[in-house]
């Protein structure tokens, strides 16, 4: 912090320098002007200050990144805020759990990514222990035309009413999800996979993935799985201890 007042007080110092050897001038012209010499005069310094000190270039470019960090966090918060039911309560998100339970979790989730299937057990473990929290599913298909087809399937698997077998099954195969599999998999548990695929191109199924995307992109959440919980954004897989302790959180919070 020293060093870097000394190389601004040296700079400046050179540039009143300059300033007062030139002839009379207004006072404007005094403040804005800078010669070519003088400028190469201050670059050199700062030039030569940085070749001498380099690691504050990474000083400065890690708080750079946190004021994007600090700024983006802002920003996600303001759009939790502001998503309200489209977040929490949509009725075109599926949910499991609780339907009236006192804690909402939110997760996105991309059925092809490893993360969201190693979490998948644990959480469902948690949700029908706790016996109070409704889990709301956000499809969001970001690993390529596979994970599409499948968010796209499950989403249109609601009308048939088997959505919940039919994503458990997905979360949990021990295969590649391609398209034949995808199908394979729903006839498994009993979809017409006919229907199936007339009702994947439903509108409405678009309009969902969309506004997904728009929240997800809005909340920074970049990657899967990623969760709210209460007033908290996680990104990425984590413990379930830590995931219970931000289920304890909203429920301390309320208390």
């Amino acid at each position: 912090m020293i060093e870097r007042i000394s190389l601004r007080a040296a700079a400046l110092a050179l540039a009143l320098a300059c300033f007062a050897a030139q002839p009379a001038r207004a006072a404007e012209d005094a403040a804005t002007t800078i010669d070519p010499a003088q400028r190469q005069a201050i670059e050199e310094i700062v030039r030569d200050y940085i070749m001498k000190n380099p690691e504050i270039v990474i000083e400065a470019l890690d708080a750079m990144r946190e004021r994007e960090r600090i700024a983006r966090e802002d920003r996600a918060r303001e759009a939790l805020t502001s998503f309200g039911t489209d977040l929490f309560d949509n009725p075109a998100s599926p949910t499991m759990g609780n339907p009236d339970g006192d804690i909402v979790v939110v997760e996105f989730f991309d059925y092809r990514c490893g993360y969201c299937r190693r979490m998948f057990e644990p959480v469902m473990e948690l949700v029908e222990s706790d016996g109070e929290i409704r889990f709301v599913l956000k499809e969001f298909p970001i690993l390529g035309p596979e994970s599409v087809f499948a968010a796209r399937a499950a989403l249109a698997s609601r009308k048939q009413d088997l959505y919940d077998p039919f994503h458990s099954a997905m979360m949990m195969a021990e295969v590649g999800l391609g398209e034949s599999t995808i199908l394979a998999i729903a006839e498994s548990v009993g979809l017409d996979t006919d229907r199936l695929r007339a009702d994947m191109e439903d509108p409405a199924i678009d309009e969902e993935l969309a506004r997904n995307f728009q929240m997800a992109d809005a909340l920074a959440i970049e990657g899967t799985p990623g969760y709210v919980i209460g007033e908290d954004i996680i990104r990425g897989a984590i413990s379930m201890e830590r995931f219970q302790g931000y289920i304890d959180k909203v429920r301390d919070g309320a208390s």
